[in-house]
């Protein structure tokens, strides 16, 4: 199993993250077009959950991402299920768990409160805190190795997050969804973001949930503002056309998305993986250029 410390080791190889949760049940033919998303799986497909884990680890995935993804109970209280969090959080851990074994940590997802693409959904700052911190020690409490606060759209819900994981003291690497000139969907710009961020020393600051074209331009803005914390990339296979709909690009070849993964390592990425579309093929393919 690896040591999170290999992230900060620029002389050791990258850390290799799984790829996508949602879209990969949704191509196993798990409907996600309900309240709740991907957090169902939970209870209603759990063999065809821990089946996906298990073929990431195959795949050689080191860092395996627990189907924790929508689990505040505002997001659960939309399908019935805000007095289950706890329930539903050791079920997702114990998934990942039994498929990472001793190959592989387990970290959980921590996401946020509102919409991935709405920043005018982030909450105030009171519930921010209370329900990060809430979700955040649940998370711990199951077992996680590392929280992922993943696809932040706000500079705000993200600080919230990150002094949640960090008051905690587990590992947390914190990474952002970005638009044109390295700005976060909110406006903010990502240095503005992560600079409050430094002192809470996360293992890694990174972007998601982005088109492979957006990450290779931004990547170097990225490695700017974490100044000399360790960064890391995982982004879709595809992307929104402008009537909202999902366009395939040549990413959804594993072969292409590892051959533009390769720059993002020779921009200074240190931990790499997949966002939406990604399969384990392609984790395979990236697999292949971080043992080079």
């Amino acid at each position: 199993m690896i040591d999170l410390r290999q992230l900060s080791d620029f002389d050791a190889p990258p850390i290799l993250l799984d790829g996508a949760t949602g879209t990969e049940l949704e191509r196993r033919g798990f409907a996600l077009d309900r309240a709740g998303w991907s957090a169902r799986a939970i209870d209603e497909a759990p063999e065809l959950l821990e089946r996906i884990h298990s073929d990431y680890v195959d795949a050689g995935a080191q860092i395996i991402t627990a189907n924790t993804f929508r689990l505040h109970r505002r997001n659960l209280a939309a399908w019935g299920q805000a007095d289950h969090q706890r329930r539903l959080v050791n079920r997702a851990i114990a998934l990942a768990r039994n498929a990472a074994g001793r190959r592989a940590v387990v970290a959980a997802s921590l996401a946020p409160l509102g919409d991935c693409y709405s920043p005018d959904e982030v909450p105030e700052a009171i519930r921010l805190e209370q329900e990060h911190w809430e979700l955040a020690t649940e998370l711990v409490r199951a077992g996680a190795d590392l929280i992922l606060i993943e696809t932040m759209v706000s500079a705000a819900e993200a600080n919230a997050a990150v002094r949640a994981a960090a008051s905690i003291g587990v590992p947390y690497v914190v990474s952002f969804v970005t638009g044109p000139g390295g700005r976060l969907l909110s406006g903010e710009h990502l240095d503005d973001a992560i600079q409050p961020l430094l002192k809470y020393q996360p293992a890694a600051v990174g972007i998601n949930c982005v088109t492979c074209r957006h990450a290779g331009e931004t990547l170097p803005l990225l490695v700017s503002a974490a100044r000399q914390a360790p960064c890391g990339v995982y982004a879709n296979t595809g992307e929104r056309a402008e009537d909202g709909s999902w366009r395939v690009t040549t990413a959804s070849e594993p072969a292409v998305y590892a051959g533009l993964a390769k720059q993002w390592l020779d921009t200074g990425s240190r931990l790499i993986g997949g966002c939406c579309g990604t399969t384990p093929a392609h984790i395979a393919a990236l697999q292949s250029i971080v043992r080079q």
